[in-house]
């Protein structure tokens, strides 16, 4: 259930960047968003003991396909909707 409160407001928030920061274009825009996500994520790893290394190749395939189809693909259809 926190996931999808915290999805909810990432979505609301994101919306609300589009219309105030109406100079940067979706793909910056959506840029900025994902650096933000990493940013955050490197901060609560370390709190979590955790680490960025990816195990294998394979692991390594289907984070580059995750990354080119989930994210990119689906969040420019978004931020153009």
């Amino acid at each position: 259930m926190n996931g999808i409160v915290a999805y909810g407001a990432y979505l609301l928030s994101f919306r609300h960047a589009q219309r105030r920061l109406d100079a940067l274009g979706p793909s910056q825009l959506l840029c900025l968003s994902s650096l933000l996500c990493a940013l955050m994520l490197a901060v609560a790893i370390p709190l979590e003991h955790e680490t960025f290394a990816i195990p294998d190749g394979r692991s390594l395939a289907s984070l580059l396909a995750l990354g080119l189809v989930g994210q990119v693909l689906g969040w420019s259809l978004i931020v153009r909707a």
